[in-house]
């Protein structure tokens, strides 16, 4: 794990530098972000990664949309997805696009948000170990104090990536990365990076993780299933002798 720490740590030092190194998970803790809502109800806060540093905590997590599958994840920061459009069987109307959602929460303290430069990356290209120069990024700083919400200390949501301005730019906010649009069906590895800084330009906490969009599930993935499988074989098993369980 600390070997692990160290590279995410040296690879979001040379992204930050030259803005030339792929996205690897980076996170304090990658648990349950308690009491947040990312935005919306019912959105899982565990597992999410979480930094906190200098006063700021952030989370950043992956889920599934809707009726979707929930996402698996690997305990060290990538989640995995099915790949497919979101069809809304679940009664909707809901708008068509990826499976799986992104959530995202940044946490001031006392220190109003509008004060730090706070920046959202995000990856548009299913290729493996996309450059972080290619990634788009949302200016969230400049979304809040353009909004006139500078002066909150708490700000989480949540966005699905096929959402058109990611692709196509906000004046000022959002800035399309090399590779447009995003495309729902294709499976691939996506990443997203979560970066405050202060008014220096000093990084104060970032967050990272990816999300691997695949047919196959993971092994982890495969076990948990098998022990999902027995639990249910058991629980068979004792209601057959209680026909009302």
């Amino acid at each position: 794990m600390i070997r692990k720490t160290l590279t995410a740590l040296a690879l979001l030092a040379a992204a930050s530098a030259s803005q030339a190194a792929a996205v690897a998970p980076f996170y304090t803790t990658f648990g349950n972000l308690a009491g947040a809502t990312f935005g919306g109800s019912g959105i899982p806060t565990d597992p999410t990664a979480i930094t906190t540093a200098n006063g700021v905590t952030l989370g950043l997590t992956a889920f599934g949309r809707y009726a979707n599958p929930s996402l698996t994840n690997d305990g060290a920061g990538t989640f995995t997805a099915t790949p497919g459009a979101n069809d809304g069987l679940d009664g909707g109307p809901h708008p068509i696009g990826a499976t799986w959602s992104f959530g995202y929460y940044i946490n001031g303290g006392t220190a109003p948000l509008g004060g730090y430069q706070i920046d959202l990356y995000y990856d548009l290209d299913p290729a493996v170990g996309n450059d972080f120069s290619q990634y788009g990024r949302i200016d969230l700083d400049a979304a809040l104090n353009g909004g006139g919400a500078g002066g909150l200390t708490l700000f989480e949501d949540s966005q699905n990536l096929n959402f058109g301005f990611l692709a196509t730019g906000v004046p000022g906010v959002v800035f399309p990365g090399a590779f447009t649009p995003f495309n729902a069906n294709a499976s691939g590895e996506y990443g997203l990076l979560l970066r405050v800084r202060d008014q220096a330009g000093n990084d104060l906490a970032t967050s990272a993780i990816l999300v691997n969009v695949n047919d196959v599930p993971e092994p982890g993935s495969l076990a948990l299933a098998g022990l999902g499988l027995l639990g249910v074989l058991a629980v068979a098993r004792r209601r057959r002798g209680n026909p009302q369980g």
